[in-house]
């Protein structure tokens, strides 16, 4: 029962969160929180929400591994931090593991 009520408390926190169309400023600010046990599991699901379906990254990439080439990125970057966190963290990700291009066939 503690499972599915912290469950369901984590998922109407983390939607209030992923809703507010944060920028990379308030992201990072949640990244640098006392609390990371509360406030950053928000930004590591985020994180995982947004890079789960992106191709180019390996599947060994931990969620850990994810949340710091996005903080890195942020902390690096400070003149795109205004820009949704979304698009940042997609950025950070592609910037990481870029996809590989393939030669055309034929």
């Amino acid at each position: 029962m503690k499972k599915f009520v912290f469950a369901l408390i984590a998922f109407v926190s983390l939607s209030a969160f992923a809703q507010t169309k944060q920028d990379g400023n308030e992201m990072l600010e949640h990244m640098k929180t006392n609390n990371p046990s509360f406030t950053n599991g928000f930004v590591y699901g985020y994180i995982r929400g947004v890079t789960d379906n992106m191709p180019c990254i390996p599947s060994e990439v931990t969620n850990g591994q994810r949340y710091e080439i996005v903080k890195n990125y942020l902390e690096q970057n400070p003149e795109t931090r205004h820009e949704y966190q979304g698009r940042l963290v997609t950025k950070a990700l592609n910037k990481a593991y870029p996809c590989k291009k393939t030669a055309p066939k034929g």
